[in-house]
């Protein structure tokens, strides 16, 4: 079931939830929520775990809006917005057999509980650094550590000057992914904030060594 509150259909996911109620839906198997206020997500959350078939949910929240907390134990498949590493945190406690992960990551103020270490079922995990994210690599062992038996990882960075490491990746996949087969990424580098001597002659940028040596630590046979 898709329902979404983008600009051709604006309102009818309260107007589908005024006619009916989500606890109704005992054979569903998938939940694909678009755009949803958080006055709306709030009257459904909670009423999730009731579906005892749901594998399967994707919310995109209105406004970049903090996810509450979900709790469905038997959820397989999630992709989600803007979630910081506390509530990640919380969120896989609650989905045990959770495999398949798509998530906006940030940071926060909030400690990490170390009395609770989720070691996951996750398999595959897209994981999109936004602009306003403060993520940094000791954030991405934290996380991996969650995640032994990851094998896929597409990873996206908005400020992707932090990430073009490779010699700090390869240690992360040596020590925290073990089973990583396929790993995927795009960072995005604002050039323009780079000096250029006159372009009429043959100087190459002035911050093109340091480009070049960044990606030398990708050209290694790990």
């Amino acid at each position: 079931m898709i329902l979404s509150d983008i600009n051709d259909t604006c309102g009818q996911i309260d107007l589908f939830f005024r006619l009916f109620y989500i606890e109704q839906f005992v054979n569903l198997k998938s939940l694909i929520l678009i755009e949803i206020t958080e006055e709306d997500l709030n009257k459904i959350i909670t009423k999730l775990n009731l579906l005892s078939k749901l594998s399967s949910l994707s919310i995109k929240l209105k406004n970049d809006l903090k996810l509450p907390q979900i709790k469905v134990p038997l959820l397989k498949s999630l992709l989600i917005g803007i979630c910081s590493m506390s509530q990640l945190q919380q969120l896989l406690l609650s989905t045990p057999i959770l495999t398949n992960l798509n998530v906006q990551l940030i940071s926060d103020t909030t400690p990490l509980d170390n009395t609770f270490f989720p070691t996951t079922e996750i398999r595959q995990l897209k994981m999109e650094l936004v602009q306003k994210s403060n993520i940094e690599y000791d954030h991405l062992k934290i996380l991996f550590e969650w995640m032994p038996k990851l094998n896929k990882l597409p990873f996206i960075a908005a400020k992707g000057t932090n990430f073009i490491g490779g010699d700090k990746w390869e240690y992360l996949i040596r020590n925290c992914l073990p089973q990583l087969k396929e790993f995927q990424f795009r960072i995005h580098l604002n050039l323009s904030t780079y000096s250029y001597i006159n372009y009429s002659c043959c100087e190459l940028p002035m911050a093109s060594s340091d480009i070049e040596r960044s990606l030398s630590t990708f050209r290694t046979p790990f």
